[in-house]
Order: C-alpha cells, then sequence, then structure tokens
C-alpha cells in the first residue's frame, strides 16, 4: 500500500496524498475482512518523545481521514507510533517522515 508523506513537524495530510489515501480505502472496501496497521514514522531532527508524538498525530490524522471520507469503520483501524525509530533514509529525510499502511494480523 502507499506511504503518506508530511512536511517537517506537520501531522495534516495533504491534498496531495489523498489520491494515496483513496486507494487504502479502496483496498479495505474490497477486502471486507482486512484491517489495517496505520504506522506514524518521523525523521530524528527532534527529541524521542517529541518524535513518536508527532508520529501518533500522523497515523491518526490519516485514520481519520479514511474515516470520515470514506466510511472505513475505525475498529479496522489500529494507529500506532514508530517514531524515529525506522528511518528509511538517513540523507533523504522527507522518506522518514510518512505513514505506512500494514495489514494488521
Amino acid at each position: 500500500m502507499p506511504s503518506v508523506y508530511f512536511d517537517v513537524d506537520k501531522s495534516a495530510v495533504k491534498k496531495v496524498y489523498h489520491d494515496r489515501l483513496n486507494t487504502v480505502a479502496r483496498v479495505m472496501k474490497s477486502n471486507p475482512s482486512l484491517n489495517i496497521k496505520v504506522v506514524g514514522n518521523t525523521d530524528a531532527d527532534a527529541g524521542e518523545q517529541y518524535n513518536e508524538k508527532l508520529g501518533l498525530r500522523r497515523a491518526e490524522a490519516c485514520r481519520d481521514h479514511l474515516v470520515k471520507i470514506y466510511g472505513i469503520d475505525a475498529a479496522r483501524l489500529t494507529v500506532e507510533t514508530k517514531g524515529e525509530v525506522e528511518q528509511m533514509a538517513t540523507k533523504n529525510k522527507p522518506m522518514n517522515r510518512r505513514v505506512d499502511f500494514l495489514p494488521n494480523k
């Protein structure tokens, strides 16, 4: 599933990523038994505790969008934060400011 990326220190979903959330919603509607883990990530520029909270806010923003815009049942979406723990890149920091969507087992 596609990831959603964020600006520095922001948790608002940018309009440019609405199509990616639409893709997630379509997959979920096509698979009614599928539950998704919405995982927020950050770069490592701030403190660890701050980044954990920011990652959670990002995941919650994506979950809320899926619930409000597409009518996805919130019980099918689990939010969590990895904060700065799962860095994908060291030089390309925007890659780390993201929300990933994973099947929830």
